[in-house]
């Protein structure tokens, strides 16, 4: 039993420190992969707002570029004879402006709209078509035509007869076009409107300035251009509610109150991936180290917390046991006898006090060795005797003392500290001898012989002076001497023989 309080005792505070090392272990993964977690977060967060600043300018440089190539057209001086006379003809449209238009620049539309918003020339596809068939085109994007007129009155000086441009039309800060990427034809498109002004001394007549409209749609080689520039893994460019795949970022231009709104998508590795693959084996590792260091520092301090629960532990059964045998001693046994005496008064439990007798003859013969191996010899018998019916302990030299509360019925109780009694009488060897002793035993119950543990042990101490009195080797119960001293057979107590 003090074994198993011992291993006991230090297991369950080895559990402790490893559960601690265990719990610090998670704590430190789930800690750090919260952190790694709001990292990747911001870091897509960041990545999320530096692509869609890429895909605006991306939009604007193609605008920008359309923009150029439409000023070859409406930045010059011909142009401004030609769309600025009375009627525009159809040669100077097909001798002057599809070639340039159409042919070299791949602008497939273009519109002049004059004063009062009246359309005087519509070029599709390199053809002179009807003013119907761009109408809706010019409707959609009025806003960017009203702009461009706007514009033209803030850049246009005033000459002698008429109105130029001094500053440059594509400027980047204040350019004189305006465009857009717009929705045209069930696709995006660049739609761009500029005045048509000279690039010489030809001036522009007073009164309100012809604008040219452009649509370029972005063709699936420009989009896919974009798609390699930028490194995305998918980019489409669609009419909002029309995305045909599923993709992980996206901005919606709204065009005009008059189009569909155009939805730019794409889909790119996430910069969080890309850190995950990149800190996760360093992650890994230092986790394996921590791991290993907690295992190891958990052991050593499981080893020391188990060799301090054993000491601790040996320390308090120290206390209360004889260093010699083992048994439980005289302070243990008093804290037993208290607690049975608190316990139920009606509890029936008898005291045996057990003296050796001739054993002085031991340690005279054979020195306090020997004397020691058969006190050892002898606390063994009692114990086992008296098993699990009740508690031995070792009052100091050859005495012992045992408390029975179970099986506690005379005959048996007799029969019981005579067979101890001749185990003892037998002999006991040693290392270098053996030796015949006796014993005799005093017993007392209680409630019958007193009500406190001293009154009881003071009771079997009295029988057991009787029975060494009476010859030695014998049991006597206390109720017997009260017995006999009531018929006045019980001879004067001389004391204990030795």
């Amino acid at each position: 039993m003090k074994n198993a309080f011992k291993s006991g005792f230090a297991f369950a505070v080895t559990t402790r420190i490893y559960v601690i090392c265990v719990v610090l272990g998670i704590l430190f993964a789930v800690s750090n992969f919260h952190l790694l977690r709001v990292a990747g977060d911001y870091l897509d967060s960041h990545q999320n707002d530096v692509e869609m600043h890429l895909v605006e300018a991306e939009l604007a440089r193609f605008s920008a570029d359309v923009a150029s190539d439409q000023a070859l057209v409406s930045h010059r001086d011909e142009s401004v004879r030609g769309f600025y006379a009375k009627h525009v003809s159809k040669e100077f449209l097909q001798g002057r402006i599809i070639p340039k238009l159409w042919r070299e620049l791949a602008i497939p539309v273009g519109v002049v709209i004059g004063g009062f918003d009246r359309i005087d020339a519509a070029i599709v596809d390199g053809q002179i078509v009807s003013n119907g068939e761009v109408r809706d085109a010019v409707r959609e994007n009025y806003d960017l035509i009203a702009r461009a007129r706007v514009e033209y009155t803030h850049h246009k000086a005033r000459r002698a007869t008429g109105f130029t441009i001094d500053s440059d039309p594509l400027d980047p800060v204040h350019p004189l076009y305006v465009s857009d990427i717009r929705l045209y034809d069930g696709g995006p498109a660049a739609v761009t409107a500029q005045a048509i002004v000279p690039d010489g001394d030809v001036l522009v007549p007073p009164g309100s300035p012809k604008i040219l409209l452009t649509v370029k749609p972005l063709s699936a080689a420009i989009i896919e251009r974009v798609k390699s520039t930028m490194g995305f893994d998918q980019f489409e460019i669609s009419p909002l509610g029309a995305v045909a795949r599923p993709t992980t970022h996206s901005i919606v231009l709204p065009g005009s109150t008059d189009s569909r709104p155009l939805v730019v998508a794409w889909t790119s590795r996430p910069d969080s991936q890309t850190m995950w693959e990149g800190v996760a084996p360093v992650m890994a590792t230092t986790f394996a180290l921590v791991v290993i260091g907690l295992a190891f520092l958990a052991r050593n301090s499981a080893r020391s917390a188990h060799e301090l629960a054993v000491r601790e532990a040996e320390s308090r059964s120290l206390a209360s046991r004889d260093p010699l045998t083992g048994l439980a001693n005289r302070l243990k046994f008093d804290q037993v006898l208290e607690k049975l005496v608190e316990g139920d008064a009606k509890q029936r439990w008898a005291v045996a006090c057990i003296d050796l007798d001739r054993f002085k003859a031991v340690n005279d013969t054979y020195g306090h060795h020997a004397g020691d191996e058969v006190l050892c010899r002898v606390a063994d018998i009692i114990s086992r005797m008296v098993s699990d019916k009740g508690l031995v302990a070792r009052m100091g030299g050859d005495e012992f003392i045992a408390v029975f509360t179970e099986d506690i019925d005379r005959e048996r109780l007799h029969a019981l500290c005579d067979t101890i009694i001749d185990l003892i009488s037998r002999e006991i060897p040693f290392e270098s001898g053996s030796v015949r002793i006796g014993a005799s035993i005093g017993i007392a119950w209680r409630p019958e012989t007193g009500g406190t543990a001293k009154e009881v042990i003071r009771a079997a101490d009295t029988a057991l002076y009787r029975a060494k009195g009476g010859g030695r080797g014998r049991v006597c119960f206390a109720d017997e001497l009260e017995d006999r001293r009531k018929s006045g057979h019980l001879p004067p107590n001389r004391g204990r023989a030795a």
